[in-house]
């Protein structure tokens, strides 16, 4: 199990409580059913609303629904991290991104429930992914004391430094998966993006 001690990230061999990948994969999966259970019966429900204001209510329940997962995602990310955190982080993402490439439906796809849950569980991985790659940062910047200044400067310029490599990286992907016709080479950057 991943444990934090004074920033840095260890595996403890020792725990019998640890979470297993395979136990927080159906738990994903199982969360990504609920929710497009709930969703569809909220869709009826906000069919049938009478009123704005219950309408806006049932479409704020449904958008908070979609956390249900990223949740369930982002313990499988935590039970995948431990003792070799760019290894493991970097097998996060080849995960992610291959479970996207596999699972996407096609956008001309019929909507039917397991179509449903393909899509919700496609879009639900971003927390599990973040999670993962930030534990880079944190394990490079443990040799010092978490209140430090070297510390402190290394996260500060490492969100910097990150939010402005996305910002470019989406503009060039969104650029990109325009100008592609396969859909398979789409759908990886429509997931990378």
């Amino acid at each position: 199990v991943a444990a934090v001690d004074n920033c840095s990230i260890r595996r403890d061999a020792s725990a019998s409580d640890a979470p297993s990948f395979w136990g927080s994969l159906v738990d994903w999966v199982v969360m990504g059913a609920v929710t497009v259970a709930a969703r569809r019966r909220l869709m009826v429900m906000e069919k049938e609303a009478e009123g704005q204001a219950r309408q806006r209510t049932i479409k704020v329940v449904m958008g908070g629904m979609d956390l249900i997962p990223a949740w369930g995602f982002k313990g499988m990310a935590a039970a995948m991290v431990g003792g070799h955190l760019i290894w493991d982080a970097a097998l996060v993402l080849a995960c992610a991104t291959a479970i996207y490439v596999t699972l996407s439906p096609p956008a001309d796809a019929p909507p039917t429930f397991s179509n449903a849950l393909r899509a919700v569980l496609c879009g639900s991985m971003g927390l599990g992914v973040g999670f993962a790659v930030n534990t880079i940062p944190s394990s490079l910047f443990s040799f010092s004391d978490y209140f430090s200044i070297a510390a402190f400067t290394g996260e500060v310029l490492y969100a910097g430094v990150i939010t402005m490599v996305a910002v470019i990286l989406q503009a060039f992907l969104a650029l990109q998966a325009e100008d592609t016709a396969s859909p398979l080479v789409k759908a990886l950057l429509v997931f990378l993006k």
